[in-house]
C-alpha cells in the first residue's frame, strides 16, 4: 500500500503495482495553462508498469460536462470492465 503521508505522484506512479488509468487534458496552451499541464504527470505515469494514459481533447475542466464528460466516463467504464472482475464481465 502506498503510504498516505507521501502523497507524491512521482512515488505513487513508480511503486503502483495495480492497473490504473489517468485521463489528461491535451489542450493546455489556453488559460489556465499552468493549472495542470499534462507533461509532468505524463512523465511520471509512464513509469508505472500497468498505467493506461488517455489524452482527452480540451482543457483541464472540459471533461466535466457534455460530450467530453460522456467520453471520459465511457473510457473509465471500459477500463474497469477490463481490470475489475464482476459477475457481469467474467469470462
Amino acid at each position: 500500500m502506498i503510504r498516505a503521508a507521501s502523497r507524491d505522484p512521482r512515488v505513487a506512479a513508480v511503486i503502483a503495482q495495480c492497473p490504473f488509468t489517468d485521463g489528461l487534458a491535451s489542450m493546455f496552451a489556453l488559460p489556465p495553462a499552468t493549472l495542470a499541464p499534462p507533461g509532468p504527470t505524463l512523465r511520471h505515469v509512464r513509469k508505472a508498469s500497468k498505467a493506461e494514459v488517455r489524452m482527452q481533447p480540451g482543457g483541464h475542466f472540459d471533461i466535466y460536462v457534455g460530450n467530453a464528460f460522456e467520453r471520459n466516463v465511457s473510457e473509465q467504464l471500459d477500463f474497469h470492465a477490463r481490470h475489475v472482475p464482476t459477475a457481469v464481465n467474467r469470462t
